[in-house]
This record gives C-alpha cells, structure tokens and sequence, in this order.
C-alpha cells in the first residue's frame, strides 16, 4: 500500500528537482513506508537513509531494509513511544550532512494524500456506492487520501480509522510493540 504514495513522491520530486538522478532520500519510519522507498531506491538508483526506533524495527524488516541497500539508523525509545522527536532530531542532522538531500516528509507533505485518487476511483469502479471506508491510521495518507476522494462521489461516507501502539495518533494510552510473541 506505500508503494503508492512512496512512487507519487519520488516522482513528484524528481519532476520538480528537488531530487536528483543517484540523490539521497532520507525519511523517519516506523517500517512500510520505509521498506516502500527501499523498493523504490534501489530500483531507481538512489541512495536512501531511514531513521526509526528501536522499537519499531524487528530483525526481519532490518534485514529486508538492509538487503534493499538503505542505511538504517535506530535510535533508542526507551519510554516504547515511537521516539518521533528523536528521529526527527537525527534526520535533521542527516540533512544538513548532504544539503542535497531529499526528505518525502511523508507526515506532511499533501502527496501523500494526493496519492491515492487512483486507489479511490478502482473503488468505486470496483464497488460501486461506498458506504464506509475502514483504514488504518498511521501516518493518514491513505485512508485520508482515499476518503478524500470518495467523499466528493459519496458525501455521506463513514470513514474508520484503526491505529496499532506505539504509533497511537488519536491521543488514547499506548503501549510497547512485541515482536515474535
């Protein structure tokens, strides 16, 4: 499912020159967007950077990251709560390193929604009336970007958003992820 905003963003910001051809992506991550632009760099020849914690990142992903050629750098989150703050400290630094970096910003940037009008149209090619769009929260790019579009054919869309801990954007308690129990 990232593969579809990752690809917008690359090539949103290769056509406005914001990234090179062989630059350097850099991006905090929790993981599947990260594993989507590992795809894509190493498809596409660039250098990628990602920043995560150590409780966000199991062996398997690291693996799978580093097999795809990214660097990965964990910082620690000793409190389980994803350490944002400390990755966007270090992807800061990583940025002023290489001035010609590109960060997707995946948080913020509005491609990130953009992305996902093709999703929106094969639903309702797919489907037809949609009542309810059920997705998962994270960063909010696909279930914002979808509902975004359907909501223009179907005003009346119920939308419900699922988010896993320690990534809890609703403001509810969160609690440490358990990798292989």
């Amino acid at each position: 499912m990232k593969l579809i905003p990752a690809r917008f963003m690359i090539a949103r910001a290769r056509a406005s020159g914001y990234l090179s051809t062989g630059g350097h992506i850099v991006e905090t991550t929790s993981g599947t967007f990260g594993l989507a632009l590992a795809m894509i760099a190493a498809a596409q020849g660039y250098r990628l950077t990602l920043i995560s914690a150590d409780t966000l990142i199991d062996r398997t992903l690291r693996c799978r990251l580093e097999l795809l050629g990214a660097r990965l750098e964990v910082v620690d989150d000793p409190d389980g709560s994803g350490a944002q703050s400390r990755r966007l400290e270090r992807l800061q630094a990583v940025r002023e390193k290489d001035a010609g970096t590109f960060w997707p910003a995946q948080y913020d940037n509005p491609d990130n929604c953009y992305a996902y009008g093709r999703l929106a149209e094969w639903f309702v090619r797919q489907v037809g009336q949609v009542d309810c769009l059920v997705g998962c929260a994270g960063s909010g790019g696909s279930l914002c970007g979808t509902a975004a579009i359907l909501r223009e054919v179907f005003p009346e869309l119920v939308v419900i958003a699922v988010d896993t801990p320690p990534v809890c954007s609703s403001g509810h308690q969160s609690w440490p992820r358990k990798f292989g129990q």
